[in-house]
């Protein structure tokens, strides 16, 4: 039977002691596994539906979902204090996360379910959590944390723990929009309880999008990524605006964005240096095939933009950028793809070089980006197996196509 607890005051969170085994140092560097496939869908499928927080949200939509590891990446969303002195968050060691999002017009919902090793390390970040509550947190009552313009309720469920945050889009939150976090949280938490058991309710072609997207089983030897043991991030993100369309390697232009994006990063930090590398893939989906032809039409325009200094030298400790593109060899459907590839040394110390290069292929009524970035210490050339890249990006387009198909047949 799953554990399902409710609560915000630290006499809840003591009696969770004597329940918690002590996590080790080693245990604690322990990072949860990044789902994939089916127990991907369950966990997305899991996450609130905008039926599921009308009383919190009059109108609201829940525009993105998404899942990371580990969740250090992001900036932690904050359960009460001031944030230029003090501010209570959950612990996040170890921890993978699901996230979903939805706006209306009072204010952003987030509900976030951080996913430990195992319980001992939740019970452990629980007992952190509700002692930092009552220490730290003016407005806390057995159910809710409200600060200012803020409001949270917590739940934990065997290894997981849930929070559900809401900011008001204008002053404080009122107590009605608290009452109503405190009312869909049992029931959200039954839900996430419940995943592997749940009627699969989400759109079918976020499903299609986790059984055919990038993956790291599919990540070849010849493109080195940086691990999540060492700090790098895997994500996976379904976006429904709104935010930019496809993104080239002028940055600057915004080009118009589909019905929804999907996104798959593995090996990023966030930063600009990373080593060995890192590989993306982005599925843009428009709502026909006529709209996504006009757009990559104009996707292939911009690329052919993307041409700066292409023969500049390499020298050590001299900073340089060099950025090429072209048409590749490369065709899906009978549409070749649209290629560029950029250098760029940093003099100094330290300095360091990447290299990125990315492929674009129209994909019915989608455009398929993937990116493999490389990056080394000193300003040197880096080998870049363009080859490598190209076969991945077929291989995942011509899986999309048979998810999608699956899908609508």
């Amino acid at each position: 039977m799953k554990r399902i607890i409710l609560a915000a005051g630290l006499a809840s969170a003591l009696a969770l002691a004597v329940l918690a085994t002590p996590t080790t140092a080693q245990e604690a560097e322990r990072t949860a596994v990044l789902p994939a496939g089916a127990q991907l869908s369950q966990w997305t499928n899991a996450l609130m539906g905008s039926s599921d927080i009308a009383s919190v949200l009059p109108g609201g939509r829940v525009a993105d979902k998404s899942v990371l590891s580990p969740p250090g990446g992001q900036d932690p969303l904050p359960i009460c204090g001031d944030p230029a002195k003090q501010t209570v968050s959950l612990d996040r060691s170890g921890a993978i996360s699901a996230q979903a999002t939805a706006r209306a017009a009072n204010g952003t919902l987030v509900q976030v379910v951080y996913i430990y090793p195992d319980r001992a390390a939740a019970d452990a970040a629980w007992l952190t959590a509700h002692r930092q509550i009552d220490r730290f947190c003016d407005d806390a009552t057995p159910g809710s944390v409200r600060s200012g313009q803020y409001a949270s309720t917590l739940a934990q469920i065997d290894d997981s723990i849930q929070l559900l945050w809401f900011q008001a889009e204008k002053g404080k939150v009122a107590g009605s929009e608290v009452a109503a976090m405190e009312a869909v949280t049992p029931l959200l938490a039954q839900r996430w309880a419940e995943r592997s058991t749940l009627p699969l309710t989400q759109s079918p072609l976020l499903t299609a999008a986790e059984s055919s997207m990038l993956t790291e089983a599919d990540v070849p030897a010849a493109l080195p990524i940086m691990s999540v043991d060492d700090g790098a991030w895997s994500l996976f993100d379904a976006d429904a605006g709104p935010y930019a369309g496809p993104m080239t390697c002028r940055a600057s232009v915004r080009l118009p964005s589909g019905m929804v994006n999907f996104t798959v990063a593995l090996g990023s930090t966030g930063d600009v240096f990373v080593a060995p590398g890192a590989v993306s893939q982005s599925m843009q989906v428009y709502a026909s095939v006529g709209e996504a032809e006009g757009v990559w039409r104009q996707l292939r325009r911009v690329v052919a933009t993307c041409t700066e200094t292409p023969n500049a030298p390499i020298r050590p400790d001299t900073s340089v950028q060099r950025l090429r593109h072209g048409v590749s060899p490369l065709a899906f459907q009978g549409n070749r793809g649209v290629w560029s590839r950029s250098f760029n040394g940093y003099g100094g110390d330290p300095s360091f070089s990447t290299k990125t290069y990315t492929i674009h292929l129209l994909v019915g009524n989608a455009i398929q980006t993937v990116t493999y970035y490389a990056g080394t210490t000193g300003v040197r050339q880096i080998p870049l197996d363009q080859e490598s890249v190209n076969e991945l990006a077929q291989q995942l387009a011509d899986r999309w196509v048979a998810a999608v198909a699956q899908m609508t047949g």
